[in-house]
């Protein structure tokens, strides 16, 4: 993201790594998403529906799968849920090749230290505690990556006062997610990212530095 002459131009694809997030396409929309996929990250529901002889549109084949496994509070213990053993039993009933491609999967402890995040701020019990597929790749591109830019994480139509204790109840703002702790991470992204309004709500765009 940067500017010419007053025109802002947007390059994904000169970015060192390019995340790409479930279903994800790029094809017919390269001019405002670019066309480079380096890792995809998919949830256990695409999971669940890879096999050898499968085809998703969006999955091309020059990118890197990863997938993640999950250990909730419903889980008859937390630290059952990391046992090594464990962890392979839930391997073991995973699909983890789409056609030639191997599927790379994080350990649960990852999901783990952001499901306790969320669970340590939020203030009110209908707030989700379960972050996003989204929240969760822009946390691990900044373990790797010195800055991120996340693109299309915040809805364009976002108004610049709601946040996620707002008590209205509409698809962009309020209380209206109990799942997922969508608002408080667009909350929590928009207070550590670097403060454009013309980046952030003209284009749906955040820069977020790794701290130092």
């Amino acid at each position: 993201f940067f500017s010419i002459k007053g025109t802002l131009i947007f390059v994904p694809d000169k970015n060192e790594a390019v995340f790409r997030v479930n279903r994800g396409i790029t094809k017919r929309f390269e001019s405002h998403v670019g066309n480079r996929t380096v890792y995809r990250l998919i949830n256990d529901q695409i999971v669940a529906k890879l096999n050898p002889t499968e085809v998703f549109p969006f999955i091309t084949n020059e990118e890197i799968l990863l997938t993640y496994l999950i250990c909730e509070y419903t889980d008859p213990s937390v630290v059952e849920c990391m046992d090594r053993d464990q962890i392979v039993k839930k391997l073991e009933n995973l699909h983890l090749y789409y056609r030639n491609k191997q599927v790379y999967v994080i350990p649960p402890i990852f999901y783990l230290i952001l499901t306790d995040f969320f669970e340590n701020i939020k203030n009110i019990d209908k707030f989700g505690i379960f972050p996003t597929s989204g929240f969760f790749a822009i946390i691990l591109a900044l373990l790797h990556c010195d800055v991120v830019y996340a693109y299309g994480f915040i809805d364009l139509h976002i108004p610049k006062d709601c946040y996620y204790y707002n008590k209205t109840n509409t698809p962009w703002c309020g209380l209206n997610l109990s799942y997922h702790a969508k608002h408080i991470e667009k909350t929590f992204l928009l207070a550590i990212s670097e403060r454009d309004d013309e980046m952030v709500y003209g284009h749906g765009i955040l820069m977020i530095t790794k701290p130092t």
